[in-house]
C-alpha cells in the first residue's frame, strides 16, 4: 500500500510559524511603523495635537511651542483647555460633528491659548486618526500670527491712506499761504527793527496777534503733519512736553468731553527721537485711556505727567481712572493680535511697545484691577552736545548759489527774500529748471517743491539723478502732502533733506546750512 503524499509543510518544517509568532510580528510592524510616525509628526514644523475621548494623547514639538507648554503638560489635558472661553462652544461644536461623521473637518480660523495668557491665532484642520491602535482625531494647526498681522497692518494703512487723502486736499491748500505769510510777517519784523529802530508797544502788540494767529493755524497743520508718516526719518532734539501738547490738540475736544485731562508736565531733559512716532505712541495710549472710562458714577480722570529720572532719562506717564487691566492679562497685554476690545485689533499696544523699544525706550504698565491703568514711557535724554548744537545760534551760509523751483509765485518769492544772503534764482516750474540747467547754468544748492503741474520734484529728481548725478545730494524738497502715499514712498527712498510746510524761516536756513556744509558745492 503506498504512502500517501504530504501536501504542505510538515508541523516541524522551520518555515512554518504558529499563528501566535505572526501576531507577535504583526504587533511589531505596527509598533514599528507607529514610532516612525510620531518622529515623522514630531518633525512636521507645522503644530499636530491628537486626542482621544477629550483627552490629549499626542502633542508634537510645534504645537508645543504654540502653547507654550511641556510636553507632560498638555499630555491627558482636555481640548478645551488650549482655547480661549470664548471659542469653547464652536470647538464643542466641531469636535461633536467630527465624532459623529468621522469625516474631515474643513479648515476653520481658531484661537489658542498660550501659557502666558496671549492668545495665537491659528487655522485648524481636524481629521479621523488611528493613533496607537484606537479611533483617535488629529487636529492639524498653522500658526497664521505673520499673516494676520500684515493683514491688519495693510487695513490700517489703507484706512490711514483713506483720511489722509482727505486731510492733504485740505491742508496742502493752506500750508502754502502758511508758508509766505509766517517767513513774511518774520521778514517784516526783522526789516522794521533795523531800519525803524523797533516798534512801538502798540505795533508790537499787533504784530504778536497777528503771529499768534498764523503760529495757531501752523499749530493745527503740523499736528496733522505728526500723525501722518512712521518712516524713520532723522532723530531731532525734542521737548517731550511740546510733544504731548500737540498730541492732545490733535484728539481735540473728543478727549476733554469725555474725560479730566489733567497736565503735569515737570522741567525735563530733551530727548532725541522721531517726533511722528512719539506722537503715535502718546495718541494710542491716550485713547486707550478714554475707552477705559466706562463708569460714569465716578471721576473719569487721565492724568499726564512727566518727570526726569536722574539726568539721562525722561518718563512720561499716562494714568486713568478707568477699571483696570486683569492681573491674568497684563503680561500678554503687548502681544501682537492679543485685544479685550470686540472691534480690536490687538496690534496698538504692540506697535507702541515695537516704536518706543526703536526710540531706544522702554513702555511699561502697571494696573489695579478697579482702580485704574498707568503705562509709563521711558525715554533717554538727549546729548549735552545734541541739545547744545539745537539752542546755539549758528553763523549762517552765505554766497551760494541756489535754484529756487516752486510754481506758487508768492512762495516762491518769500523763499527768495529768506534766502536773501545768497545768490538765487526762481524757477516757476519743472520745465524752466531743466531749461537753465541745459542751458549749463551751475547752482550749489536746489530747493525744490514736490507737488508741481507736468514734471514734479519727483520727475526732475529722477532727471538730475540722470543728467546731472553730482546735484543730486544737494537737492532739497519741499512738500504739504505728508499723507500722500507716493510722496510718502519717495521721501522714505532718498538721502536728501525735506520741509513739510508750513516751516519758519529758520527752519528753512538750517537745512540750508547743514546741507552745504555736509555735501561739498559745485566748483
Amino acid at each position: 500500500m503506498s504512502s500517501s503524499k504530504q501536501l504542505g509543510p510538515s508541523k516541524g518544517d522551520p518555515g512554518v510559524r504558529s499563528t501566535g509568532a505572526l501576531v507577535l510580528d504583526s504587533e511589531e510592524r505596527r509598533r514599528r511603523a507607529e514610532v516612525n510616525l510620531v518622529g515623522l509628526l514630531d518633525a512636521t514644523p507645522d503644530g499636530i495635537l491628537i486626542h482621544r475621548e477629550l483627552r490629549y494623547v499626542y502633542a508634537n514639538r510645534a504645537a508645543l511651542e504654540l502653547v507654550g507648554h511641556k510636553r507632560e503638560d498638555v499630555i491627558g489635558r482636555s481640548p478645551f483647555e488650549l482655547v480661549p472661553p470664548r471659542f469653547r462652544m464652536l470647538l464643542a461644536e466641531r469636535i461633536m460633528e467630527a465624532y459623529t461623521t468621522r469625516a474631515r473637518m474643513p479648515e476653520v480660523e481658531e484661537r489658542l491659548l498660550h501659557a502666558s495668557g496671549a492668545e495665537v491665532p491659528v487655522e485648524v484642520v481636524t481629521i479621523p486618526f488611528i493613533f496607537e491602535g484606537e479611533v483617535s482625531t488629529l487636529v492639524h494647526i498653522r500658526d497664521i500670527t505673520a499673516r494676520r498681522e500684515l493683514e491688519i497692518r495693510l487695513r490700517a494703512s489703507d484706512r490711514l491712506a483713506s483720511a489722509g487723502l482727505v486731510a492733504a486736499g485740505v491742508a496742502h491748500e493752506i500750508k502754502n499761504p502758511l508758508t509766505y505769510a509766517l517767513s513774511n510777517l518774520t521778514l517784516f519784523e526783522q526789516r522794521f527793527a533795523s531800519e525803524c529802530g523797533g516798534a512801538s508797544a502798540e505795533l508790537r502788540q499787533l504784530l504778536a496777534t497777528v503771529r499768534a494767529g498764523i503760529a495757531h493755524a501752523a499749530d493745527v497743520a503740523r499736528d496733522a503733519k505728526v500723525f501722518s508718516s512712521t518712516h524713520r526719518g532723522r532723530p531731532t532734539v525734542l521737548d517731550i512736553n511740546d510733544v504731548l501738547h500737540s498730541t492732545l490738540a490733535f484728539l481735540g475736544p473728543e478727549l476733554r468731553s469725555r474725560a479730566n485731562v489733567i497736565e503735569r508736565y515737570g522741567a525735563v531733559p530733551k530727548v532725541l527721537g522721531n517726533e511722528s512716532r512719539l506722537a503715535q505712541v502718546f495718541l494710542n495710549l491716550l485713547t486707550n485711556a478714554v475707552q477705559s472710562l466706562t463708569d460714569t458714577q465716578r471721576p473719569n480722570d487721565v492724568v499726564i505727567t512727566t518727570w526726569a529720572k536722574r539726568e539721562s532719562v525722561v518718563v512720561v506717564e499716562v494714568q486713568d481712572s478707568g477699571m483696570g487691566i486683569p492681573s491674568e492679562l497684563q503680561s500678554a497685554i503687548f502681544e501682537p493680535l492679543f485685544t479685550t476690545k470686540p472691534e480690536g485689533s490687538g496690534l496698538g499696544l504692540a506697535l507702541c511697545k515695537e516704536l518706543i523699544a526703536s526710540e531706544g525706550g522702554e513702555l511699561s504698565v502697571e494696573s489695579i484691577p478697579g482702580s485704574g491703568t498707568r503705562f509709563t514711557v521711558a525715554l533717554r535724554a538727549a546729548p549735552r552736545e545734541e541739545v547744545e548744537a539745537a539752542r546755539s545760534p549758528r553763523a549762517r551760509s552765505a554766497g551760494k548759489r541756489i535754484l529756487v523751483i516752486d510754481d506758487e509765485p508768492r512762495l516762491a518769492a518769500t523763499l527768495k527774500m529768506v534766502l536773501a544772503n545768497h545768490h538765487t534764482t526762481i524757477a516757476r516750474s519743472g520745465h524752466e529748471a531743466l531749461a537753465r540747467l541745459h542751458a549749463g547754468e551751475s547752482y550749489d544748492l536746489v530747493i525744490c517743491d514736490l507737488l508741481m503741474e507736468n514734471v514734479d520734484g519727483i520727475d526732475l529728481h529722477r532727471r538730475i539723478r540722470l543728467e546731472w548725478p553730482d546735484l543730486l545730494p544737494r537737492m532739497i524738497f519741499l512738500t504739504g502732502d505728508a499723507f500722500i502715499s507716493r510722496t510718502q514712498e519717495f521721501l522714505a527712498s532718498i538721502p536728501n533733506r525735506h520741509l513739510q510746510k508750513p516751516f519758519a524761516p529758520e527752519e528753512l536756513l538750517d537745512v540750508v546750512d547743514e546741507v552745504l556744509e555736509t555735501v561739498a558745492p559745485n566748483t
